[in-house]
């Protein structure tokens, strides 16, 4: 995008640059902007005029917290007449039921499938494996000028394994959410360019960040054990771009030490899903997404649209935050009070876990951003940041 005229800059001053959306004829924002309308948030309100003329793209459906994903179901019935696209790689049959039933109204659903051939095409091999044996495999693709993505389900275990990594000489670059917005986005851009195929072998150490964000194809995955649909979606970022790979490519699963950062009931149907498709068998997209749906055939908890949200049923006024569209999450963004004056806010601001204690109730902020106090969090453009005291991290 050029840089802001006049006007754009006054409308960011007054905090209304959702309305620099009013002439842009393709709009990306985040989800949490356009369903916050159902709960007046204020950027979503601003942009509406411009939205409602819009045809919706929601990407990545499976990912949404079951709060969020009723909230996509009631707007969705709301506007029957705007256009709307789901994108997701696999969905459970109880989500895609109430997709349906909403969808009702609307003239029903229409499946657009992707490319039979890519989607059935032979591309990995799964096993469940120790994590001293995942190491052994990515030190020698390493050695045979490979890729390795390596994905924990935490910071504190993505940095841990960083640090393993640095003690043995590999050619480790880290990318995570725990940066400063600015560096995060050279991470980014080191971890993409890094897997060409004409550059140096490379072992990029990721969380979960590497399921949606990360345009790569590495010869060798190991992960976490985590949900199905997110072991599916690291699973895209392995023998990724051929459409009828040459070879199988090994997908190794580590279990954690911990279940963090999800519950016992995130990892319903686990299991049975490796049972089908962790078997030494080649595997398909189609065949992975299948597992996962035969795993899930049991699952009935119903999915249903919010009942109650302010934009639509609280007429007459547009009282705000009342109710989040999201579950209580356990992060909180941070500036460092060093960084205070070095550039805008949004590029300083970290992704933190809420620190313990009460203390931080009582830090000064920037604007919306809390502003942790000189040493409290240790930070590095390469590791990222954490807590000085170990025990506010996860």
């Amino acid at each position: 995008m050029p840089d802001p005229n006049r006007e754009e800059r006054d409308l960011r001053e007054a905090g209304l640059e959702a309305l620099e959306a009013y002439p842009v004829p393709a709009v990306v924002c985040t989800v949490h902007t356009v369903l916050g309308m159902l709960e007046n948030v204020r950027r979503g309100l601003c942009a509406w005029p411009s939205l409602i003329r819009s045809a919706f793209v929601f990407d990545e459906v499976h990912s949404y917290s079951n709060r969020l994903f009723s909230y996509l179901l009631r707007f969705m019935t709301a506007v029957p007449g705007v256009p709307v696209l789901l994108m997701t790689a696999t969905l459970p049959p109880t989500r895609r039921k109430a997709l349906e039933d909403c969808a009702s109204n609307r003239g029903g659903i229409s499946i657009i499938n992707g490319p039979a051939e890519r989607e059935a095409a032979p591309r990995y091999r799964l096993h469940l494996t120790a994590s001293e044996e995942a190491w052994e495999r990515a030190v020698s693709c390493l050695g045979d000028g490979g890729k390795v993505l390596w994905v924990c389900n935490t910071v504190a275990r993505a940095m841990g394994t960083v640090d393993k990594g640095l003690a043995h000489n590999l050619p480790v670059q880290p990318y995570h959410s725990r940066y400063r917005y600015r560096d995060r986005l050279k991470r980014h851009r080191e971890v993409i360019d890094g897997f060409k195929q004409e550059r140096p072998p490379m072992f990029a150490i990721t969380t979960q960040v590497a399921e949606m964000s990360l345009d790569l194809s590495a010869d060798l995955l190991v992960s976490e054990v985590a949900p199905v649909p997110s072991m599916i979606q690291r699973m895209g970022r392995l023998n990724r771009y051929e459409e009828q790979p040459s070879v199988v490519c090994d997908a190794l699963f580590v279990r954690p030490e911990s279940l963090l950062p999800y519950a016992e009931e995130d990892l319903r149907g686990v299991e049975e899903w490796f049972q089908r498709v962790a078997n030494g068998e080649p595997q398909s997209q189609a065949d992975l997404a299948a597992a996962f749906v035969e795993a899930w055939a049991e699952e009935t908890d119903p999915v249903a649209a919010v009942e109650y949200c302010e934009w639509l049923d609280g007429l007459w006024r547009s009282l705000k935050d009342l109710r989040a569209i999201e579950e209580a999450g356990y992060t909180v963004e941070v500036i460092r009070e060093e960084d205070l004056g070095s550039g805008p806010a949004t590029e300083l601001a970290i992704p933190m876990p809420v620190p313990k204690g009460r203390d931080w109730e009582s830090w000064a902020r920037e604007g919306r951003y809390l502003v942790a106090p000189r040493e409290e969090i240790l930070y590095d453009p390469f590791r990222g940041a954490q807590w000085q005291n170990p025990t506010n991290s996860q």
